[in-house]
């Protein structure tokens, strides 16, 4: 039972780990489009999304 818990939240842990991975693509794209937008807020933007 304990080892069927575990495994269940390692389940969890993984489909939360895939969300944050595609998250991050998702604001690497953005950044990237906004890049070629010549507009003062949306470097603005970038400077926030990239570390």
């Amino acid at each position: 039972m304990l080892l069927h818990r575990t495994i269940l939240h390692l389940g969890r842990i993984k489909v939360v780990y895939g969300i944050l991975q595609n998250w991050q693509k998702l604001l690497i794209f953005l950044s990237r489009y906004l890049q070629n937008i010549p507009n003062s807020t949306c470097t603005e933007v970038i400077c926030l999304v990239d570390p």
